[in-house]
């Protein structure tokens, strides 16, 4: 068999280290498969945010991404003391809602940012 697809999620608030856009691509070079890389919590069905199956952009500058909300779920950002957006940056804590969000609506408890790209990231 021939591994064609890798889907590697990572946990709102896991500590674990990101896979930066040159990893993810490094990893579809030696394996030969797509990767799909997402953001998941607890609260979410599914995923909160995640790439394209055909997404092979290097974004320099921005250590990772987790692509775009799927079309059950949208988020946005809360400000907080620490993140506020403003006219150049959005960012705060990443809060879900839409029908596969229990509950209707879940703050995360993690700071993210909106890049020129429409993606997520973490702060």
């Amino acid at each position: 068999g021939k591994l064609r697809l890798v889907y590697v999620a990572e946990r709102v608030g896991a500590d674990s280290p990101l896979l930066s856009t040159q990893i993810l691509s490094d990893l579809r070079v030696y394996t030969g498969a797509r990767i799909v890389y997402a953001l998941t919590a607890a609260r979410v069905a599914g995923a909160v945010a995640q790439t394209a199956l055909f997404d092979y952009r290097l974004s320099p500058g921005i250590e990772a991404h987790f692509g775009v909300p799927p079309s059950s779920v949208e988020i946005y950002l809360k400000d907080t003391e620490e993140h506020k957006t403003t006219d150049d940056i959005v960012e705060g804590e990443i809060v879900a809602r839409g029908p596969c969000v229990s509950g209707g609506e879940a703050r995360l408890g993690a700071a993210g940012k909106i890049n020129d790209d429409n993606t997520l990231s973490y702060v």
